[in-house]
């Protein structure tokens, strides 16, 4: 990813958890010459703005399974707090510039690693920073849930996505990856409280 070096696979838009432990990450300030968009460019903004606009937003969470099978569970308070569950196996908090991760990692404790996150830190990729050459496409819309979203097929070089965007509220709703990854967005402006463990106060 052009836009930064994380330990966790980022993949385009949304947080991919294929690895077994996900860890916090920093991505690179924009730099907006470096960026280049193929195809669709109206559907390429339509995704940016979709995150932007969560990320606005006092909080949200989002679930799904990641190719191992894992269960995915996160939740974000604004501006920068969240929590991240990987099937039990992998568990980070970040609040207010401090936080804690725990997992079932040979060779490491099993209580709570406390620490303080870099600056810029989030589990999830916001493609408004993204640099690197994107190409993006319409797909046809669809109805999920009840809900009518927009199809757009959203690409960084081979790693592919299928973003659903609600079209009543810009939202991203569901996010399905080219390996078959999925993970659905949901509790929009939720008010999210999260605390840190023990160790880290």
């Amino acid at each position: 990813m052009a836009g930064g070096r994380c330990d966790v696979l980022m993949r385009g838009a949304w947080l991919l958890v294929s690895v077994v432990v996900p860890v916090v990450c920093v991505l690179a300030a924009p730099v907006l010459a470096d960026l280049k968009v193929t195809g669709d460019r109206s559907a390429y903004d339509e995704v940016v703005a979709a995150f932007k606009k969560l990320f606005s937003l006092p909080g949200f969470r989002a679930n799904g399974t990641n190719l191992k099978g894992q269960g995915l569970v996160f939740e974000f308070a604004a501006p920068d707090s969240f929590h991240f569950n990987a099937g039990g196996r992998y568990e980070v908090i970040a609040v207010g510039g401090q936080g804690a991760s725990r997992g079932d990692i040979p060779g490491t404790t099993t209580g709570w690693r406390c620490g303080t996150p870099k600056a810029g830190h989030r589990l999830l990729f916001d493609p408004s920073r993204a640099t690197g050459t994107y190409n993006a496409t319409r797909g046809p819309d669809t109805i999920m849930d009840g809900t009518p979203v927009h199809t757009i097929f959203f690409a960084e070089g081979d790693k592919k996505e299928t973003i659903y965007v609600g079209v009543q509220n810009g939202l991203p709703k569901r996010v399905v990856t080219g390996v078959g990854d999925t993970i659905d967005y949901y509790d929009y402006g939720a008010r999210v409280e999260i605390t840190l463990p023990p160790c880290a106060q």
